[in-house]
């Protein structure tokens, strides 16, 4: 049955696939085929694409459903056998599945950001620690050691904090505005306003604006260190042809004001980056985003594997600054 379900996922995906040929060459309009991520089918990243789907280790938007049956077909006699053993087994064995699943197997990570910060240790110690004991060789930072927490106030339900509006109600119900709570009292935590101040670029990854990049403005002086170097920080546009490529981030633009779009992030960090770089979708969208006052660059965003990835990377370390020559 497993193998049944696996060849019919491969058949589904590239009938689809020919589909959405079909339709962009017979109807033009939208972009299906990048909209779908099968673009990488097509380039210099093609055996890559064919490896990682046939592998399953890549899986398109909307084709996900499959694999997560084979997942479920593996299980059941796993769960058959401890359950015949005892049901308290097949219990534990789904629950542990259950936990690694929702902390992504980093829950020690976790228990020890939470025990080393109830003994009344900063943020920014506990992180270095953490830092170090990945072996990573660059610097993180939290934006502050206080306390913030994200408040949205939603049309029929009133304000409710962030856990509940994206998890309990699936961020499916209308919001009419977001503040951080503890913002104004917080501080920036050393080193965060130096770093700013000092990097060559500052980067602004492709996050959702309003509850990820948001929640990082709202501490006192990071704003503020960011518009006096305004040339030099680039932003990633989320939003690829009107959507987000997950979460809420579109929905949120339009509910507070703005529309789905590259434009509308483009203002909604307009006096506060100098580039934004925007999918090849959105190509066509350059020249109104720098009729804002910001100078733009379509590239491929969608970051399906480690070469789009590193290509990114480099252009967003590469593209030249507005008022400055390109860096070696």
């Amino acid at each position: 049955r497993i193998w049944q379900v696996y060849w019919a996922h491969i058949s589904v995906f590239m009938v689809s696939l020919v589909l959405m040929i079909m339709i962009d060459w017979q109807i033009g309009g939208d972009d299906y085929i990048r909209g779908l991520l099968m673009q990488h089918f097509f380039n210099e990243n093609a055996q890559a694409a064919l490896v990682g789907l046939l592998t399953l280790t890549f899986v398109p938007p909307y084709f996900d459903i499959l694999p997560m049956y084979l997942v479920i077909l593996v299980m059941v006699p796993i769960v058959m056998a401890l359950a015949q053993a005892g049901r308290v087994y097949a219990g534990i064995f789904i629950l542990g599945l259950w936990f690694i699943s929702q902390f992504n197997l980093t829950l020690g990570t976790h228990l020890f950001r939470t025990g080393e910060l109830r003994r009344g240790r900063a943020l920014h110690d506990v992180t270095a620690d953490i830092a170090r004991a990945w072996d990573l060789t660059f610097g993180i930072l939290p934006v502050t050691n206080d306390r913030l927490r994200t408040m949205v106030t939603t049309v029929d339900e009133g304000e409710l904090t962030f856990q509940e509006y994206f998890v309990g109600r699936a961020h499916s119900i209308p919001v009419s505005s977001v503040r951080f709570e503890g913002a104004e009292a917080s501080r920036p935590a050393p080193g965060v306003i130096e770093a700013i101040e000092q990097a060559e670029r500052v980067i602004i990854a492709p996050s959702n604006p309003v509850v990820s990049i948001d929640p990082v403005l709202a501490v006192p002086g990071v704003t503020e260190s960011l518009r006096r170097r305004r040339d030099s920080v680039v932003a990633v546009s989320p939003i690829i042809a009107g959507k987000a490529l997950k979460g809420p981030a579109d929905r949120l633009l339009v509910e507070l004001g703005r529309e789905a779009s590259v434009l509308g992030v483009a203002e909604w960090y307009r006096g506060l980056i100098g580039t934004l770089v925007v999918d090849q979708a959105d190509a066509d969208s350059c020249p109104a985003i720098e009729d804002l006052g910001v100078a733009a660059l379509a590239t491929d965003t969608i970051m399906a594997d480690p070469a789009v990835t590193a290509a990114l990377a480099r252009t967003l370390l590469t593209v030249e600054l507005p008022g400055a020559a390109t860096p070696r």
